[in-house]
């Protein structure tokens, strides 16, 4: 009789271990479950990451790729490491020029690689080659390719007459291949002006793609 009692109790102190055992064993749908919800919570981490670096300037390149240079312009940010310099060329841009060149020592110090192209006029069409469409075109094809183009110039886009100068004339297609450009290379455009305001349609092309103004205008200058 004890002995039965021996076997009794023994055989139930193992199944009391193995009931203990499966207890603190995890499930196997417990185990995919907790595998989701980590994978979900590193998609959700990403996606935050991702949103607010596309908010942020520059975040996004700093933790995947090689970081910005920053530099500072009459109040508007640059973020570039290769820049392009698109100035105007014509006759009314002249004593402007050691203007553009401390804006350029300011973006070198900064680490920036700085290039120029130089054109008559600002006109955004694809028809003609001597205008600002055209000028981007030419930069986006250079070696290394640019992350951010400065458009400088007076803005004067009429002549004597109230007419508006050829290599300063613009239609839709130009525009919508001005964006497109932008948009489909990652290029900043920054826009800077030593009198007349820029067309509002550039402008707002020009924050769009992350850019922005530079006002370099005397105080008392007036748009015509």
């Amino acid at each position: 009789m004890p002995q039965l009692l021996f076997r009794v109790a023994g055989l139930t102190r193992s199944r009391s271990r193995r009931r203990w055992r499966r207890a603190l064993r995890p499930s196997r749908a417990a185990a995919v479950g907790t595998a989701v919800s980590a994978w979900a919570w590193l998609v959700i981490g990403g996606m935050v990451v991702y949103g607010v670096g596309s908010l942020v300037p520059d975040m996004a390149t700093a933790l995947f790729g090689k970081p910005l240079r920053h530099a500072e312009i009459g109040g508007t940010d640059f973020y570039a490491n290769v820049l392009y310099v698109v100035r105007d060329d014509s006759t009314s841009m002249q004593g402007t020029e050691q203007q553009l060149e401390t804006q350029i020592e300011t973006l070198e110090r900064s680490g920036m690689k700085v290039d120029q192209i130089t054109v008559n006029g600002f006109g955004v069409k694809e028809a003609r080659d001597d205008n600002l469409l055209h000028a981007i075109e030419e930069s986006l094809l250079a070696k290394p390719k640019p992350d951010a183009i400065y458009a400088f110039s007076d803005f004067i886009r009429l002549d004597g007459e109230g007419q508006v100068l050829a290599y300063w004339a613009s239609d839709d297609a130009g525009w919508t291949e001005l964006e497109r450009l932008l948009e489909t290379h990652r290029v900043r455009l920054y826009l800077g002006t030593v009198r007349d305001e820029p067309v509002s349609r550039l402008e707002k092309i020009a924050r769009k793609s992350g850019g922005g103004l530079v006002d370099m205008k005397p105080p008392n200058t007036e748009t015509p």
